[in-house]
């Protein structure tokens, strides 16, 4: 324990003697935790946080290929998704996808 207030002593010492480089490391420490803060607080309301509706694990991304390769993908307009034949899938855990009608997709 000596040891360590000895090592904090000569620490506080040796920044007290050189201002602008003491300036500089706390300037430094400043930065990383607010920029820290920062991102984990855009984390945690972005990826973390529930949404904030019921049964928001129910939602689902409708969009359509532009075009023959199938990673040109755009949202869909309103007036498209309405105009869309009804359709029910039921969502497997394995991404797959089956109509209740017993039709493939």
């Amino acid at each position: 324990m000596d040891m360590l207030l000895h090592n904090i002593r000569f620490s506080l010492r040796a920044l007290g003697k050189q201002p602008g480089y003491t300036a500089l490391v706390v300037f430094t420490l400043a930065l990383g935790i607010g920029a820290n803060t920062a991102i984990f607080s855009v984390v945690n309301a972005v990826l973390l946080r529930a949404l904030p509706f019921p049964e928001s694990d129910r939602m689902v991304v409708v969009s359509e290929t532009v075009g023959l390769v199938a990673d040109n993908q755009v949202a869909t307009a309103h007036v498209t998704y309405r105009g869309l034949p009804r359709q029910e899938h039921d969502h497997r855990e394995d991404g797959s996808n089956d109509r209740r009608d017993g039709r493939a997709d």
